[in-house]
């Protein structure tokens, strides 16, 4: 930040710190200030944040100070003053450094389990599609040969009792064909008042 903090900005740090990342909050600019306005400005962020970051962790630099006119009249650029910020990273490093390091590891893992698991649900549906797609032209093809229309009925069932113990070895769901054939309606449950 450079002065206030933004609403949008509080939130942005807010869900930082709700998902575990350990933050900063940096005043930019502090060279534009006096010595006064900078602390004053640094004692309201501290206030603000107070529920998510301690104190210590918002700090004040000048990343790129603005140019001074001399007496001479000639223009002097200061060094850039990150001294603060770069003494709270290494006291943060040296204290929570493992911690930071196996956090990261723990956050990667879970992205990287995340994504298995959707590449898995994507080739699970693919399969599941293909599946379905060939017992369609199965059943069109067992419908369009049979002579007695009760029979076509009795073939379609059997074809599809074996599609949905295929579709469900896709999924890791043990089904015989005996339960693929069960009715899966709502049964009528007798009322215990009549």
């Amino acid at each position: 930040v450079d002065n206030d903090l933004l609403q949008t900005e509080y939130d942005v740090l807010r869900r930082l710190v709700e998902v575990g990342k350990r933050s900063l909050l940096v005043l930019n600019k502090a060279d534009r200030y006096t010595d006064d306005e900078r602390d004053q400005i640094l004692t309201n962020l501290r206030y603000r944040v107070r529920p998510l970051l301690a104190p210590e962790d918002v700090v004040a630099i000048a990343a790129n100070p603005a140019a001074v006119v001399l007496e001479t009249g000639d223009c002097f650029t200061p060094d850039p003053e990150v001294g603060p910020l770069l003494q709270r990273v290494a006291k943060i490093l040296r204290d929570e450094g493992e911690t930071l390091m196996a956090e990261n590891i723990l956050l990667q893992s879970q992205r990287l389990g995340d994504e298995a698991r959707r590449l898995l649900d994507l080739q699970r549906q693919t399969d599941a599609n293909a599946i379905v797609e060939k017992y369609q032209w199965v059943s069109g093809g067992v419908i369009s040969v049979m002579p007695l229309p009760g029979i076509d009925f009795l073939a379609t069932a059997a074809i599809n009792a074996q599609m949905v113990v295929e579709i469900g070895k896709v999924y890791g769901c043990d089904v015989n064909r005996d339960r693929a054939k069960e009715p899966h309606f709502p049964q009528k449950t007798p009322n215990p008042l009549n």
